[in-house]
């Protein structure tokens, strides 16, 4: 199980129940934290990362930029990225330098 967390703004978060997420091949899908919130510029981007499978990460951090974002609207935009990690890994970023992948779907 992943414990999610969605930001309306950096200076507001809120908790969503917890998700069974399911690892990928490629580890465990891991979010935007810390200083990287400051490069999602767009309005409405979500960035996650996809962590190598030696990362022990149980936590996914979803970043919502520019969007009034209520907790049943952030659930059903969670249910819809969720889908689309598992149907399409999107546009890949070039490494962090943990050698994490950034995915980001608009």
């Amino acid at each position: 199980m992943s414990k999610i967390r969605a930001f309306e703004d950096e200076l507001s978060t809120f908790s969503l129940e917890t998700i069974d997420w399911p690892k990928q091949d490629k580890g465990y899908i891991i979010g935007k934290h810390g200083s990287q919130k400051n490069k999602i510029e767009k309005e409405n981007d979500v960035h996650v990362h996809y962590g190598s499978e030696s990362d022990l990460i149980d936590t996914i951090t979803v970043t919502i930029v520019g969007q009034q974002c209520n907790i049943e609207k952030a659930k059903k935009y969670i249910e819809n990225l969720r889908e689309m990690c598992l149907e399409n890994q999107g546009e890949k970023c070039p490494s962090n330098e943990k050698g994490n992948k950034c995915i980001k779907f608009r």
